[in-house]
């Protein structure tokens, strides 16, 4: 299995790659990087960008335009602020490290992910030296795809996180239905699980069941054909994501913001690996449909969210209504998303446990199974060239 696996990553693991009455200078302004925080003069509002996986310059390509979109909106002063980390590209993840993350219960060791952890303690180092010397300031984080990682980490698991106004994660590989976000453009009928989330639900559910590793490939599997037949619901899966980096708590509910766009195979997983585990598609496929869209997001795609986003920043600002789009009523902080049954199977495809002597040991499992680690693993937050 391992051989074959090792094939499926190989293909894959080269995609993931009106407040105001004039324009604002904010959106002008160059962006400083982090390291220089504290010689950086208090501003009203601190603006972080944190980019994507193996992007280029400072905020990558898909960030500069909503910074604009935001600050130039945002009144008073604001200092823009590039997060300075690795943004390590996911071609150094290895088969081996994915395939013991789900099925030996070890941690996922490599320095892709300790370019999540140095973004994540560049994060908190920057917002305990603004809570310090500027405690007044206000403070937006906006992260895309590994950047997004990144801010959940820290709105999961550092006391600092407090400290920020409001945050927006875009195209987020942490995404799982349920979560403590507000989505207000793209995806926001559907639930969507990102790749992240994935592994990190199915290496949850591993962690109580047998320690034998065909055991907990058998445990895998069922855990698929459970999600996509439509048998896991909302308060399940956030209790099986209680313990991971994805979990945030209610409380970041109403500053915390989500866009993910129909298509992004990176923060909504299912409709491909529907379409994978139905042979309806092939990995090549799936890359090809999925680069576009997760490389494409437009501030012009996040009108309701940048708008309501910006009312959390400033609660004077009026929405930018207009006949089809009435003011957007603001929850209290303390509002928290109410998990329900999902309404429909996360992943839809028949199973292959229902067809007539199907056994969970056979080869038609091992090749899912080979299926699952090769593609979830090596998509794990897609690929640039």
């Amino acid at each position: 299995m391992r051989c074959s696996t090792a094939a499926g990553l190989a293909s894959a693991l080269v995609l993931v790659t009106m407040s105001t009455a004039a324009p604002s200078a904010n959106a002008e302004s160059t962006p400083v990087s982090s390291k220089q925080v504290a010689s950086t003069a208090c501003a009203g509002t601190l603006y972080l960008s944190v980019k994507g996986s193996g992007e280029k310059g400072p905020e990558g390509a898909i960030l500069p335009a909503f910074r604009t979109a935001i600050t130039s909106q945002i009144p008073g002063t604001v200092t823009s602020m590039y997060l300075d980390y690795p943004a390590i590209s996911t071609q150094v993840l290895s088969q081996k490290d994915l395939e013991d993350y789900l099925l030996d219960d070890r941690p996922l060791n490599s320095s892709f992910f300790a370019s999540v952890s140095a973004g994540a303690a560049e994060l908190t180092r920057v917002l305990d030296h603004v809570h310090t010397a500027c405690p007044a300031q206000k403070v937006v984080v906006v992260g895309f795809s590994q950047g997004s990682d990144v801010v959940t980490a820290v709105l999961a698991k550092a006391p600092q996180a407090q400290w920020i106004t409001a945050s927006l994660l875009i195209g987020n590989p942490s995404h799982y239905p349920g979560q403590a976000i507000r989505e207000r453009d793209g995806q926001v009928d559907t639930p969507a699980f990102g790749m992240q989330s994935l592994l990190d639900y199915l290496h949850q559910r591993q962690a109580t069941r047998s320690s034998d590793r065909r055991g907990r490939l058998d445990q895998v599997l069922r855990d698929v054909f459970s999600l996509h037949s439509g048998q896991v619901d909302n308060a399940a899966i956030e209790n099986a994501m209680s313990g991971t980096a994805s979990y945030l708590p209610a409380t970041d509910y109403a500053r915390t913001f989500s866009l993910c766009a129909q298509g992004d195979a990176v923060c909504d997983f299912a409709p491909a690996m529907s379409r994978l585990l139905s042979s309806s598609s092939s990995l090549d496929d799936e890359i090809n449909r999925a680069r576009p869209v997760h490389g494409g997001y437009r501030p012009e795609d996040a009108t309701r969210t940048i708008d309501t986003l910006l009312q959390v920043v400033d609660p004077t600002r009026r929405s930018a209504a207009t006949p089809g789009n009435p003011t957007i009523p603001l929850e209290s902080p303390s509002a928290s998303p109410t998990p329900a049954p999902a309404k429909e199977p996360v992943i839809r495809v028949t199973s292959p446990a229902t067809s007539a002597g199907t056994s969970w040991r056979t080869a038609g499992a091992l090749a899912v199974a080979t299926l699952l680690l090769g593609a979830v693993g090596g998509w794990l937050l897609g690929r640039r060239r």
